[in-house]
């Protein structure tokens, strides 16, 4: 797998596929509109630089909340293509569940709300112009080893 796309300088690294991976995306039981094109059940995405998969059903707790989703992969698509043309809609990042690290990820929305932080009312000082919204969200998440 490639470290940067948008340099290829920055050379490669090896990623394990192995029968359990995690990726940020969620599956809900709500009918799924036609442009929806994400894992769902019956619908087939491909993970980044390794296999066309196609989902085949969702486990959820009692709350509702997907525990575990089950899939197939094509072992013919390694490397993210299909030799018989069919084509895919959405790619999905992912990493190996057995060969992950748990880390705090964090969102952050413009620091600022307004461009120039200079151009600040007479008494006030920078700090006025915080965004109160700059910390969307934080959350754990699974991250490749290097």
């Amino acid at each position: 797998m490639v470290n940067n796309p948008e340099d290829p300088a920055a050379g490669v690294r090896k990623v394990r596929f192995q029968g359990r991976s995690s990726s940020s995306r969620k599956i809900s039981g709500k009918i799924l509109p036609n442009n929806f094109f994400r894992l769902a059940p019956g619908r087939e995405v491909r993970l980044r630089c390794a296999y066309y998969i196609t989902c085949k059903s969702v486990v959820k707790d009692a709350s509702g909340a997907v525990k575990e989703i089950h899939c197939t992969y094509d072992p013919l698509t390694r490397g993210g293509d299909s030799p018989d043309g069919r084509k895919v809609k959405s790619t999905l990042h992912w990493v190996s569940c057995a060969h992950a690290i748990q880390a705090e990820v964090r969102l952050y929305d413009t620091l600022f709300i307004q461009r120039d932080v200079n151009d600040v009312e007479e008494g006030k000082d920078f700090t006025s112009l915080l965004n109160p919204a700059r910390w969307k969200y934080s959350s754990l998440a699974l991250l490749s080893r290097a």
